[in-house]
């Protein structure tokens, strides 16, 4: 495919809005597969064939919304939190039996 195809071609895709913060997060493995797996996404749910589909998608105002996954760093910081604060504390559960005659 040539520069001219390649772009008349790119002008045939949805607007595609990606969250961005999770890429942050990732080892560079992990974000290149995850590029990966945006562009697969991108083609079999944003590109339109024919301009007059990707003309009535965009005058319907048809957006399309895609998020990553969680890194595995940031993954193993937030298990970090959470396990800080059930290692020292071990609660025993309390159970509280009440009676009709304890309210009169």
């Amino acid at each position: 495919m040539n520069k001219r195809q390649w772009k008349k071609k790119q002008g045939k895709y949805l607007p595609l809005f990606p969250d961005e913060y999770p890429l942050f997060t990732m080892t560079e493995d992990e974000r290149k597969k995850a590029i990966e797996d945006f562009k697969a996404y991108r083609e079999k749910y944003a590109f339109r064939k024919k301009y007059k589909d990707l003309k009535r998608d965009l005058r319907d105002r048809k957006v399309l919304v895609y998020s990553y996954q969680m890194g595995a760093t940031y993954m193993d910081i937030m298990k970090k939190f959470r396990d800080v604060g059930l290692s020292e504390r071990k609660f025993e559960p309390v159970m509280f039996v009440q009676k009709l005659s304890d309210f009169d």
